[in-house]
């Protein structure tokens, strides 16, 4: 749950944290270009190199209350590409990702000066954040506002050798898809299996996608929650040390070090800021948690009472968070807000029977409606009102008579 856009310089920060990380994550997580991951995309593993000028940085991002989240991003081994370290805090940096540039939480930008977002067809640009008060203010999510502005609805509008994807002409065969050994050497092949350029040139052979001869325990990196020796070539060897938890950038993550409310439920979270499956305590009432100071929803009982079912209901008490309590009043005839229903009275109708030859007399059911006796069109019938017995007014039609004609509601002699 987040605060209302524009609220403080800390919820500035937050959107256009989540603005930026939210484009990385609806155009496909990473951007290739070339061998490179371009300005504010994911590198998805230790082999993914940044573009010129671009910098890894965690891909963390600032919450409300200053603190920053990680998430599940560094466990997947996800790093942003951002242009840290230049002296200048941009909208898609901030103090967890770069502190360097960011440290003082300051973004500096003139007043009313704008940045546009181009979207995935390289024509149609978005505005996407403006400087007020000498802070950028980023309110919407461009890539949800570039949704339509691709350059394909299906694969005819493609050349030939393309096809639609999310809205852009892609090629059927993109090159450099995956790699593979072929004659003692390290290829390159396409996403149709299509033989490339070389990728690396094996002194030792290749074998089962790598060179022979690779570096052994090259670098520490996290692999199923544990730390595991990796040899030059990125292939897991030998485990460095068990966990017994959560990893993080070749480190292992200390359990339950703190709390917070998570998907309705209290969780534990690891020193890495990691959100664990372990809860701290189940909020078993079914009302989530507070994020503001991780708790539980509690509920005050005996708030407010109300009638339930309508005309054959009772009144019930309710708790402050809307679950019904136990029965307040019972009513015999339903109930009607926070009132019982009377019940139907029929002044001619002592007996249980109407009697048509009485002046005509008014029932007045639950509801509080009233319904008078009256003659049918042709004088010689009544119609007679009574209460029936689900407490709401009928009527029956009753001839009067050979000697009798109906009157005001009443059957008298002709």
């Amino acid at each position: 749950m987040h605060r209302a856009v524009g609220a403080s310089m800390e919820d500035r920060f937050l959107i256009a944290a989540l603005v930026v990380l939210s484009v990385v994550f609806v155009s496909g997580c990473t951007a290739i270009d070339g061998d490179c991951v371009s300005q504010g995309n994911v590198a998805t593993s230790l082999s993914q190199k940044c573009c010129e000028g671009l910098t890894k940085v965690p891909n963390c991002f600032l919450k409300g209350d200053g603190n920053c989240d990680c998430g599940p991003n560094n466990e997947r081994g996800e790093m942003l590409c951002l242009r840290c370290g230049d002296g200048t805090c941009q909208p898609d940096e901030s103090k967890c990702s770069c502190p360097a540039d960011c440290k003082d939480n300051v973004f500096v930008c003139s007043e009313g000066e704008r940045q546009n977002y181009t979207c995935p067809n390289n024509i149609t640009e978005i505005e996407w954040c403006i400087c007020k008060s000498n802070e950028w203010f980023c309110p919407i999510n461009p890539a949800e506002a570039c949704i339509g502005h691709g350059n394909c609805i299906n694969d005819s509008d493609c050349n030939t050798g393309e096809i639609c994807i999310e809205d852009i002409c892609e090629d059927i065969c993109k090159e450099n898809h995956t790699s593979d050994c072929f004659s003692g050497n390290l290829f390159w092949f396409d996403s149709c299996g299509k033989l490339g350029e070389m990728k690396e040139k094996c002194g030792s052979g290749c074998i089962n996608g790598v060179c022979i001869g690779c570096k052994a325990e090259d670098h520490l990196n996290c692999s199923d929650n544990d730390v595991y020796w990796f040899d030059s070539c990125g292939v897991r060897e030998r485990i460095y040390e068990d966990c017994m938890g959560s990893c993080n950038l070749g480190e292992c993550c200390t359990p339950n070090v703190t709390f917070r409310c998570y998907q309705g439920d209290i969780h534990w979270v690891d020193d890495c800021n990691y959100t664990q499956d372990d809860l701290k305590e189940n909020c078993t009432a079914g009302h989530g948690c507070y994020v503001e100071n991780d708790t539980c929803v509690t509920c005050d009982d005996h708030i407010y009472f109300t009638c339930v079912n309508g005309d054959t209901g009772d009144i019930y008490w309710f708790n402050s968070c809307g679950d019904r309590q136990e029965i307040h009043t019972d009513c015999d005839h339903g109930c009607l807000g926070t009132e019982c229903l009377p019940d139907c009275t029929d002044p001619d109708n002592a007996l249980g029977e109407p009697d048509m030859y009485l002046t005509a007399t008014t029932v007045t059911d639950r509801h509080g409606n009233n319904w008078t006796d009256t003659c049918e069109e042709d004088s010689t019938h009544v119609k007679e009102y009574i209460c029936s017995a689900t407490h709401d007014a009928d009527y029956k039609v009753e001839y009067c008579g050979a000697f009798y004609n109906c009157t005001a509601g009443e059957c008298m002699p002709s």
